[in-house]
């Protein structure tokens, strides 16, 4: 009896802890407030796997004070039955939706084949004559009961069956997964999916990236693994519905008094400064790069033209700099402004990672497509950060998305294209950590051209560090420890960095009211001492619907005749101006002032392009182009002093920002900024201006002092590098006077003897002057070589010299594997190289290795005819086969390649004449020979004749065309032929080297000079100097390197 009494005081218990938790205290609510408690328990449970609930016990005092009092009196009595009442709740709260009707939004992530799915088979009985029929059910069914998956063989009576498929019934099947929308993810958790089955008319209704609305059965699924138990099961959706969520879906929703406000900030002169300093406030300076990025989440116009071409108005960036100044600070704001935003990094993600992936399932083995990031951030942006970090093949794999903005499948059987229109910004670090100012801006970064083109926008983010900028190296710190101080509201110093009280800096009365707030209030020490002038930053909800209302109402603006006007004129200017240092201009370029100039419209509310749009993205592309650090510090020490002001152009800062005006100092780490309307030149220094306080004043003597004694120093450490005797007064006044130091020449009056080095440099002795101010590994900088060949031997040492001064190498060879081992090699030792196989005898091989450098690399400058064999024979017993193939590869592929390669040497410099008046430097070199047999001899003079004859007809168009005569040099033609190398020719294999008696016979000091023979190195060496700017005077040449042989 006492047991059974204490089983009912325990139901009890139990009943009345299951009313409180199901009861509202009489608010008349609906529901109890722990039902929403649980709800958000089991939801957190995947991840925090964790069910406790909080009660408060002064809520079950106020519902029933005696279950209060006896919980408090006899917890051991209270607790379990409570606990009970609460498992009993949950497991009426979990399967609520099974078998129910319900609706999912998400984005489609992967995507099965479609299969047919058997539903009724009928069978025919030959003794019988007589047809039978079976229907099938799956647990996946909305009727029924499952039923057996197997076929009938026999019927009743045990008589043979035979299926007749042309008269069963199938219907289409397939199974997709869709994940919760990005934006309405928990921050900080996975996001969840699920699996829903389409059939029938539903198979194909959405692929992968789609945005989609879903209604169907929510349905267990038993486990189907093959001899075990296991009490999980599976859940799906039997889709009855599937439709396609718009474009704008999340967009946000706007009020009156919200479109009263846009209206009335687009009408605001300084819109684009508001703008652009509300997109994190809290991050320093970056003004330019904050109006970029302002003018990327707006966009700009995609057109699909009658023909079906698609051209994108998605814009793409790429921040480039050093470690810590804020370039994934950028990304995250970024982030969150884009209503649609997917996060990835170069090394945590790969290329089938970033577009599409054909996998495998584990369950049923069919082949499935799944999405990849860019895929899934489809109509949104793609923020990739350490993108220097990802491998070249996984480059490679985004090269469609940037600009076609589809991702193509074609593996395992499927063939689909995946739209991926997205916007791209990334984020990387220079290949040697922090940007050098030695080498050039493609070379800091060591992407390939091809990928960079498709950048719209591409800033440098320096720290600059010299003494210029100590008065904005103190705002920053100022402006950062002004952030570590900050405390928000209600913030008791003690809750540990809790985003709950960040979360109430932008809770206010308008928001509780239903409005959003326009600005937020200033706090200087979150954002900065407030300058004269400067307004609150925008509040990000308000930023983010100014930003979708510019997308959504001026999605389409159109280009005024005026506009159409402007950008082509600068597009013709930016082609031919001596300025642009840092990328090259393409037909992409242009496609990227359109675009920035249709987003400048939107982003003024305007449904036209207008001159004004243009000459704001022409500041931007100006900033871009024409400022070369790497060129500001080859240029650093020459200045010009007119009234006594220096200007250095080592990093050169906006007046309204060195002011401290609307945009704020640009600070320690500002990218390259244009001074008001002045393009920096590399070319030439423009007069000095006035100073920053207005007025000219000089520079004080010791100034002067110190910095000549800086320059001699210098040019005392690299003369004693060089030579100990050209150490020396004339020597170092020399070289200062050679490096155009404008403190010299006043320190030093007139020349007395040379005119040539005192006087500027005119424009056609601009690039020869630079010979005699290069740095190693310069010689050849952003010039494109084709290198026949070059998988080893000399071809490979001259592919490996030409790569580490600067030149981007085409590695061509007959054997493929080898030509990819020496490109292997210079991209491992940080240069730009391709590798292309291939016989220079064929037909094709010239116009096809030709193409390959003009695609990877844009050019081509530099032409080494190298490849070559022997084939030794005397003469009375030479064949016609051998003779023809000696001339075949020595002369007429030299020939060929030589024609192939005119259209992008001989008349792309007859175009750079007719624009500006000269070409830059182009160069040919073959190589011949001293020595050799009939065959051997008669090609290498042929290639003589050939080279003076180019020379001739060339000259003009500054493309010089030189022969190197080679003697004795290591490789495998001049080793003993009983090593046994060789080379297929026309399937009969030809044995390579020279006999082991002939070399016994003819001792090498007893021919050469310097007793010994070359290296592949030391040959190399002479191509070098042929194609470098010290040998810009000799063309029409043989030069002999023999190392002194046949003297």
């Amino acid at each position: 009896a006492t047991l059974d009494d204490s089983n009912v005081a325990r139901l009890e218990a139990k009943r009345d802890f299951a009313d409180f938790l199901d009861s509202d205290y009489g608010r008349d609510t609906g529901e109890g407030k722990y039902v929403k408690k649980i709800e958000d328990m089991m939801k957190k449970y995947p991840t925090t796997k964790t069910i406790r609930l909080d009660v408060d016990v002064q809520g079950l005092s106020e519902y029933n004070p005696d279950l209060h009092r006896r919980v408090l009196e006899s917890p051991g009595d209270c607790i379990p039955p409570f606990a009970e009442a609460l498992e009993d709740m949950i497991r009426n709260q979990s399967p609520k939706v099974l078998s129910k009707l319900v609706s999912l939004q998400g984005i489609v992530t992967r995507c099965t084949l479609v299969r047919p799915k058997v539903v009724k088979s009928v069978h025919w009985c030959a003794a019988t004559n007589s047809f039978t029929s079976r229907e099938y059910r799956d647990a996946s069914s909305i009727e029924g009961l499952p039923t057996s998956t197997v076929y009938p063989t026999r019927d009743e009576q045990g008589n043979l069956l035979s299926t007749q498929d042309g008269m069963s019934s199938f219907v289409d099947h397939q199974t997709v997964t869709i994940q919760e929308l990005p934006e309405t993810a928990p921050p900080g958790q996975l996001p969840r999916s699920g699996e829903v089955v389409l059939e029938d008319d539903l198979r194909d209704a959405c692929k992968p990236g789609d945005r989609v609305r879903i209604v169907g059965v929510y349905k267990p699924i038993a486990p189907s693994t093959a001899g075990a138990s296991s009490a999980v099961f599976r859940a799906i959706v039997m889709a009855n519905s599937v439709s396609r969520l718009a474009a704008d879906a999340t967009s946000p929703t706007f009020s009156g008094e919200d479109y009263d406000n846009i209206v009335s900030l687009s009408q605001d002169p300084g819109l684009m400064e508001c703008l652009a300093g509300s997109l994190a406030p809290s991050i320093y300076g970056y003004s330019w790069v904050k109006r970029a990025l302002l003018l990327l989440l707006v966009g700009g116009r995609e057109r699909v033209l009658g023909n079906g071409t698609h051209l994108r108005g998605d814009i793409n960036c790429l921040l480039v700099g050093d470690p810590g100044v804020a370039k994934s600070q950028l990304l995250r704001a970024v982030m969150n402004l884009a209503p649609l935003s997917v996060s990835t990094t170069g090394r945590g993600s790969s290329g089938v990672g970033l577009t599409a992936a054909v996998t495998t399932d584990a369950d049923t083995g069919e082949r499935r497509l799944e999405a990849g990031a860019m895929v899934l951030a489809d109509r949104g942006v793609v923020c990739i950060d350490e993108f220097d970090k990802m491998n070249d093949a996984d480059r490679v794999a985004i090269h469609e998305v940037m600009e076609q903005q589809t991702v193509t499948i074609a593996k395992a059987g499927i063939m689909t294209s995946l739209n991926a229109r997205c916007r791209v910004v990334a984020a990387a670090n220079p290949i040697y950590g922090h940007y050098d100012r030695s080498i050039s801006i493609t070379r800091n970064i060591g992407l390939p051209d091809s990928l960079l083109s498709r950048f719209d926008l591409l800033f440098v983010v320096l720290d600059n560090n010299d003494a210029a900028r100590d008065r904005q190296a103190r705002r920053v710190a100022e402006h950062v420890l002004g952030q570590h101080r900050y405390r928000a509201p209600g913030d008791d110093g003690r809750n540990g960095g809790d985003d709950r009280y960040v979360e109430k800096l932008e809770e206010d009365e308008d928001r509780e009211r239903g409005i959003t707030p326009m600005y937020v209030r200033y706090d200087a020490r979150l954002y900065g001492p407030r300058q004269p002038g400067k307004r609150e930053p925008l509040s990000i909800p308000f930023l983010k619907k100014y930003v979708a209302f510019a997308k959504q109402r001026f999605a389409a603006p159109e280009l005024t005749p005026e506009a159409s006007d402007a950008i082509a004129e600068y597009y013709a200017d930016l082609r031919t101006s001596p300025e642009v240092k840092a990328l090259p201009v393409t037909v992409r370029t242009l496609e990227t002032l359109i675009r920035l100039s249709c987003a400048h419209a939107k982003v003024r509310l305007s449904a036209y392009v207008e001159p004004r749009d243009v000459t704001e993205v022409i500041a931007i592309m100006d900033l871009i182009l024409k400022s070369d650090p790497s060129a500001q510090e080859a240029h650093k020490t020459a200045r010009t002093k007119a009234g006594g002001a220096k200007r250095t152009r080592d990093a050169v800062i906006s007046d309204e920002e060195e002011e401290g005006g609307a945009e704020g100092a640009a600070g320690a780490a500002e990218p390259m900024d244009v001074q008001g309307d002045e393009a920096i030149s590399d070319a030439e220094d423009a007069p000095a201006g006035p100073s920053r306080s207005g007025a000219a004043t000089a520079p004080p003597v010791a100034e002067e002092i110190r910095e000549l004694a800086s320059a001699v120093r210098a040019a005392v450490l690299e003369l004693g590098q060089r030579s100990a005797e050209a150490c020396n007064v004339t020597g170092v006044l020399a070289l200062l006077r050679a490096q155009g130091d404008a403190s010299v020449s006043g320190a030093q009056g007139e020349s007395p003897s040379q005119e040539g080095v005192d006087n500027a440099p005119t424009s056609a002795d601009a690039f020869h002057s630079q010979c005699y101010n290069y740095e190693p590994g310069r010689l050849l900088m952003n010039q494109v070589a084709i290198i026949t060949g070059a998988g080893q031997g000399l071809g490979k040492a001259a592919a490996i010299l030409f790569a580490q001064h600067g030149a981007k190498v085409v590695a061509a060879d007959l054997e493929g594997d080898k030509a990819q081992a020496t490109a292997d090699f210079i991209r491992n030792s940080n240069g730009v190289a391709i590798a292309y196989a291939g016989d220079v005898t064929h037909p094709d091989f010239p116009a096809g290795v030709v193409a390959a450098a003009v695609g990877a690399f844009g050019g081509l400058h530099i032409l080494v005819n190298n490849a070559g064999f022997t084939w030794d024979g005397v003469i009375h017993r030479m064949g016609a086969k051998q003779w023809q193939a000696m001339l075949d590869v020595h002369c007429t592929a030299p020939f060929r390649l030589i024609q192939a390669a005119a259209p992008h040497m001989r008349d792309a410099a007859k175009r750079e004449i007719e624009a500006s008046g000269k070409a830059r430097p182009r160069c040919i070199i073959n190589v011949s020979s001293v020595s050799g047999q009939a065959n051997y001899s008669t090609a290498k003079a042929g290639v003589v004749g050939l080279t003076k004859t180019v020379a001739r007809e060339w000259g003009t168009f500054n493309i010089r065309c030189n022969a190197l005569a080679f003697g004795h040099i290591n490789t495998r033609l001049v080793q003993a032929k009983e090593r046994g190398d060789s080379i297929l020719v026309d399937g009969e294999r030809v044995p390579l080297g020279i006999p082991g008696a002939v070399m016994k016979g003819a001792r090498v000091e007893d021919m050469v000079a310097l007793g010994r023979n070359g290296s592949p190195e030391e040959a190399a060496g002479s191509m070098l100097l042929l194609a470098s700017p010290y040998a810009s005077y000799i063309t029409g040449q043989s030069l002999e390197v023999t190392g002194g042989g046949w003297l």
